[in-house]
């Protein structure tokens, strides 16, 4: 079975249809619910879907019931979450010092390299600048189809 790591965004693509590349997004998450890919997530990953589904449906103006309806929906999903390392929060710092990257962007890419899988990201701005021999392999959203 193929295991990846997925950046937040690309579950809010999932959760919120009228974005860019959301099809794809909720395709993957198919795969997950289905048994056919196993996601491997940062715990942060709760905090940062939960915090932005707020934001945005706050700035939507669309009611809290919709809100606790995705986050519950969220929840469900079969990720196996990875408890933070000491190795993880140090290396995340190295990425994103060393090739000027956000911090919480960056930490994903540690655990995908800590468990040896691949990082999807929906964030082309996360991975535009990263050497070829960057030390997580990674793959963005829009290509994610062709290598499954």
């Amino acid at each position: 079975m193929r295991k990846y790591v997925l950046d937040c965004n690309v579950l809010l693509k999932a959760f919120l249809p009228d974005r860019d590349g959301s099809d794809v997004a909720q395709k993957i998450l198919a795969l997950l619910v289905a048994g056919d890919i196993l996601v491997l997530s940062p715990r942060n990953l709760v905090y940062e879907f939960c915090g932005s589904i707020v934001k945005i449906f706050r700035r939507r103006r669309k009611p809290v019931e919709e809100a606790i309806k995705a986050i519950r929906s969220f929840l469900k999903l079969p990720i196996q979450y990875v408890d933070d390392t000491q190795e993880m929060l140090e290396r995340a710092t190295e990425f994103s010092m060393d090739h000027a990257k956000n911090w919480y962007d960056m930490y994903y890419f540690a655990v995908g390299e800590h468990a040896g899988v691949p990082v999807c990201t929906a964030d082309e701005k996360s991975v535009r600048g990263l050497p070829k021999d960057f030390a997580c392999d990674h793959i963005l959203l829009g290509d994610f189809l062709d290598a499954e």
